[in-house]
């Protein structure tokens, strides 16, 4: 957080970390009627009343958040109470630091690359009413995904912060008959008269180990700003890889956009060098496969690369459970998976490499 001298970082209570950091209570100036009564805040006020060591994981985010459908993560209490946090987390963010020109919403699992967001946004103008992000789409309302982050000028968030403020009971109305914060905030912008301006494939909602960084395909020449669901462990190595580019570039008083390329060169590339045991290239929401895979049956991965390499435009390879071997067109690195192998066609991947650094 010492790169952020100006932050605020939400809760359900406010407290202070033995890292030094302040955690605010996003819903101190919510309604006592809603805190006491509403069934969403069940375990803000277990939280209150019994302190954090009283909650299971089970109730904040389940087992693991990632790849679950917004219905099945809407069932877990602590999703339930989510959605009330982002009207509150404006007024106070507004009225905590009135006099800023930018301000950015990130979730604790967002990597932001600052020095590409610095970069971006030195293209744009405070003054005008701007509000960026990954665009996704609840019935007729256009919003910023939450989790890939989202950004909105000084005249958008005092817009959104005056109007919630004007009626909040209002707007507590509105919150009860939806079920996702960063829709609410949408809706709340677009009476204000702001409008989504969309910042894809710059904000990500998905992790870069999850992305088809295939060279020179659609991302590859994209500004990375942001990624979603990224793990402790793969949020320092970002980090150390964007200090090493950041170095590499000048500093950070001129700062460079780091492109996705960057991030298949000096991340993806040196961690898809070999096949990989318990590790599967192909991660998917549930329900979901890759749209240009194939399936055939492998007795093991060797087998399974041989079916990879007759086939022109296959990329990677993974083996399920010993019998179920599944190909892709796409460059993706994967995750950490009991029952899977996988490997990478390494030398069709650098050839299409040619010219890996037109952009």
């Amino acid at each position: 957080m010492t790169c952020y001298p100006h932050s605020i970082i939400f809760s359900d209570v406010e407290e202070d970390l033995a890292t030094g950091q302040h955690l605010y209570d996003a819903f101190k100036d919510t309604s006592p009627s809603l805190r006491d009564g509403n069934a969403d805040f069940a375990i803000w006020r277990k939280l209150h009343a019994e302190g954090p060591q009283s909650l299971l994981p089970s109730e904040l985010s389940g087992s693991d958040s990632r790849g679950k459908e917004e219905p099945t993560r809407m069932k877990i209490p602590g999703w339930k109470l989510d959605k009330w946090k982002f009207l509150p987390m404006m007024n106070q963010t507004y009225h905590m630091h009135p006099d800023k020109h930018w301000y950015v919403f990130v979730e604790a699992d967002t990597y932001l690359l600052w020095s590409s967001l610095l970069a971006d946004l030195a293209t744009r103008s405070w003054t005008e009413d701007l509000y960026l992000g990954e665009r996704v789409w609840i019935e007729d309302v256009r919003f910023a995904h939450g989790g890939s982050g989202f950004v909105l000028s000084r005249s958008a968030l005092e817009k959104v912060a005056n109007l919630y403020a004007s009626n909040p009971s209002h707007w507590e109305e509105v919150t009860e008959h939806y079920w996702v914060g960063d829709h609410i905030l949408a809706i709340a912008l677009r009476d204000a008269g702001v409008q989504l301006k969309e910042g894809q494939p710059t904000w990500q909602g998905d992790p870069f180990s999850s992305l088809n960084l295939r060279p020179n395909g659609g991302l590859w020449c994209s500004t990375a700003v942001t990624s979603h669901h990224q793990q402790p462990s793969e949020i320092e190595d970002l980090w150390k890889l964007e200090q090493a580019l950041i170095s590499k570039a000048g500093t950070t008083e001129s700062p460079e956009l780091i492109r996705h390329r960057d991030i298949f060169k000096s991340y993806v590339l040196p961690r898809i060098q070999q096949p990989r045991t318990s590790w599967n290239n192909q991660p998917r929401r549930e329900g979901h496969r890759m749209k240009d895979s194939k399936t055939e049956n492998a007795s093991d991965l060797l087998e399974c690369e041989a079916i990879c390499e007759r086939d022109a435009s296959c990329m990677q390879y993974t083996l399920h459970d010993g019998k179920d071997c599944e190909t892709i067109s796409s460059v993706i690195l994967g995750e950490e998976a009991d029952g899977f192998e996988s490997g990478w066609m390494l030398e069709r991947i650098m050839k299409n490499m040619e010219d890996p650094d037109a952009c």
